[in-house]
């Protein structure tokens, strides 16, 4: 007996040659539709020729059991023109898809499980009722050989037991085939398992007499860094709390032979500092080792702690240098944390940004966003008025530094709440406003921000989280996520226009970090997005209060599935989100930090995977690698991806990028176009495998 993904057929070497190509036929077909994602107007023609298809059944079915004409060919023929037509479709498909359709807008296709599955029940259907009828009955076969007629009594009671028998197989496949194309992707949560235990706990406010002061302080959440500071090739994380709530640094144990974190903050001289938003870990004085910025709400005269800097001793212990450098953000309530080299001098600079409120959101605070330069040494001066970006004193979340039109300098994109979003040209360290030109200025209540290039151009999109209800009765209509899909016009001038509805990735309920990362390593980003807000949502929107994480898995360069009830779609009321490979298996893992509940670690268990590559940048004395483009030639395809500091929503991310491969197994070049003008290559490379690359 043969079992394949189809269902069962039992046969033995009598029967007519056409059940292999039907056996072989069916494995492709349905592996194709599996992964495949289709347009609006293909799924209707996939549709209208699987009924026509099950008409044809119900009719073979029908003659056979009258035992009039062919029928047992007639069901052949019609099982093998159900895997010809499904294939030719599929290839449509493909055709479409790499060409974009010249940008016409293509959705996810719902239940896409369910017809792969019902495919393959049509043909186990056909195939099986031929089979039967050429056993039963004297027919010849393509080659002039007898199929005997079997008329025992005993011989019918065991093809009906193994009739039976492949049902049961053939409805199991089915359920297991619609739950594996609705879920193409795993998490589990492995946060206590490894030692991790911290919690978003509420802190102490400083209440200024605003309605909803002391709710903003609390609610708008604390964010994660997390970086290899020891330099033993393990990814470390710090997780920020509010005041009263010690931030804590978890160093990662990872061994060949286990998995867990230690909590070392009081060993390494990180003790007693709370009341953090945002932090990263980057290498401020270019001595080759990771310093840790960290920024806090903090306003003179009260009990909160203002930011520090901690350099990095020898890799093992860290050391405040904070007293002379020159860093002191003032301002209540931190948005968000940027690291760039602006100017490109070679040493990374600090940018703060402050949610300072409005009367329409119920709280007013003084506070202007700031960037640091650094001068070297730990030393840093405030120049954003200098270089045209001064006067910023919206409702800031989430500053995104990048090059976005291919000059090589950093741009600045910032999402604003209650205010249009805002985008920044950087011309050799002077900063212009473009937003209007650019055709931005209609994301109203823009929180987080990430990157993704889904083409390999090298010119990145820019994903803004937003806030989506329904009836409009939270946030600024319209609302919705936007996918800013860039467009390089003759001079370097850049436009942008909104594809999230196009690419499926529009609503996602409150929605605040969100990380593009390859988690079934297929070779197209997949899109995890935090949620969450429950002290706006509760007695309002019930639909968001029991929202959960929204997780996107790429079908093809810019398109989006959403799949849930996979593990990573976890409930809470979250912010922060990072992805990393914590357990160096080469599928990124992501850490979301919560309000009111524990911080989560989801390991990636996504299966099947494809190869994959991870590229850390290292860090090397008299160099920075912040703002490094890093891009891969494999299979035919290339990738693009950027290594920044900050982006999401209030999330540090280590200095490294992953690369999900597909089939291809070897790499053809690894690139890395560093900060200063420079490259570094490797070529031909074996997948599965770290990497890492240093400015030599």
């Amino acid at each position: 007996m043969l079992i394949d993904k189809c269902g069962s057929r039992v046969y033995d070497d009598r029967v007519h040659w056409g059940m292999n190509l039907v056996s072989v036929g069916a494995q492709v077909a349905s592996g194709l539709l599996t992964t495949l994602d289709s347009p609006a107007w293909n799924r209707v023609v996939l549709t209208g020729g699987l009924m026509m298809l099950l008409v044809i059944g119900a009719v073979v079915l029908v003659r056979r059991l009258e035992r009039g004409g062919p029928a047992e060919w007639m069901a052949l023929g019609a099982a093998i023109s159900a895997l010809v037509f499904f294939v030719l479709g599929s290839v449509v498909e493909l055709f479409w898809v790499g060409t974009d359709a010249l940008g016409a807008p293509q959705g996810a296709s719902p239940g896409l499980g369910w017809v792969n599955a019902a495919t393959c029940l049509l043909v186990f259907l056909l195939t099986l009722s031929a089979y039967v009828g050429l056993r039963e009955r004297a027919v010849a076969d393509a080659i002039g050989r007898g199929v005997s007629e079997v008329g025992k009594n005993r011989t019918r009671v065991l093809r009906v037991a193994l009739g039976l028998a492949a049902t049961l197989v053939v409805v199991t496949g089915i359920v297991a085939s619609a739950t594996r194309s609705s879920t193409p992707v795993a998490c589990v949560d492995v946060t206590k398992s490894v030692g991790i235990e911290f919690r978003g706990a509420l802190g102490n406010a400083i209440v200024d007499g605003s309605d909803r002061s002391a709710e903003m302080q609390q609610h708008l959440g604390n964010g994660v860094a997390i970086g290899d500071y020891n330099q033993d090739g393990n990814l470390d994380l710090y997780m920020l709390g509010q005041p009263g709530h010690e931030n804590r640094l978890y160093r990662n144990n990872h061994t060949s032979w286990g998995e867990g974190f230690t909590d070392v903050t009081d060993v390494v001289g990180l003790g007693g500092l709370s009341g953090s938003r945002a932090a990263q870990f980057i290498d401020l004085n270019i001595d080759g080792r990771l310093d840790l910025v960290v920024v806090n709400d903090y306003q003179a005269g009260t009990a909160l702690q203002p930011s520090r800097i901690y350099g990095n001793l020898s890799g093992d212990r860290f050391e405040d240098v904070t007293g002379a450098s020159g860093f002191d953000p003032i301002g209540l309530i931190v948005g968000g944390l940027a690291i760039a080299d602006y100017n490109k001098d070679g040493l990374p600079d600090i940018y703060v940004a402050f949610w300072t409120g409005g009367m329409e959101l119920g709280a007013t605070y003084a506070a202007q966003n700031l960037l640091f330069e650094n001068l070297g040494d730990f030393r840093f001066r405030e120049v954003a008025d200098q270089i045209g970006l001064g006067s910023l004193s919206t409702g800031s979340f989430t500053p995104l530094f990048a090059d976005l039109n291919a000059d090589s300098w950093p741009d600045l994109y910032l999402t604003v709440d209650g205010a249009p979003e805002r985008l920044f040209i950087n011309d050799h360290g002077m900063f212009r406003d473009v937003t209007i030109e650019s055709g931005l200025g209609t994301t109203r209540n823009g929180m987080g921000a990430s990157l993704v290039d889904p083409e390999g151009t090298g010119v990145p999109s820019i994903y803004v989280t937003n806030i989506t209800e329904s009836e409009h009765r939270l946030g600024t209509p319209p609302g919705g996520n936007a996918l800013l899909r860039s467009r390089l016009r003759p001079g370097g001038a850049i436009t942008y226009v909104d594809d999230a509805a196009g690419a499926g990735v529009r609503d996602a309920g409150w929605a605040w970090g969100a990380s593009f990362t390859d988690l079934n390593l297929d070779g197209y980003p997949d899109l995890f997005v935090a949620q969450g807000m429950d002290v706006a949502t509760r007695g309002v929107s019930p639909a968001l209060l029991n929202d959960r994480a929204h997780v996107f898995v790429g079908t093809s360069p810019g398109r989006f599935m959403e799949s849930k009830d996979n593990g990573c779609d976890i409930p809470g009321d979250q912010r922060a989100v990072v992805a990393f490979d914590y357990n160096r298996d080469g599928a990124p893992d992501l850490l979301v930090s919560q309000v009111l509940h524990d911080y989560k670690l989801l390991e990636n268990r996504s299966e099947p995977r494809g190869h994959w590559l991870t590229v850390v940048a290292g860090p090397t004395a008299g160099h920075t690698v912040v703002g490094a483009r890093v891009t891969v030639i494999a299979g035919g395809r290339q990738w693009v991806q950027n290594i920044i500091g900050g982006g999401s929503y209030l999330s540090g991310p280590p200095n490294e990028v992953y690369f999900g491969l597909g089939y291809a197994d070897r790499v053809t070049s690894i690139s890395i176009d560093w900060p200063d003008g420079t490259t570094t290559a490797r070529f031909n490379v074996t997948a599965d495998r770290l990497v890492l690359m240093q400015k030599p």
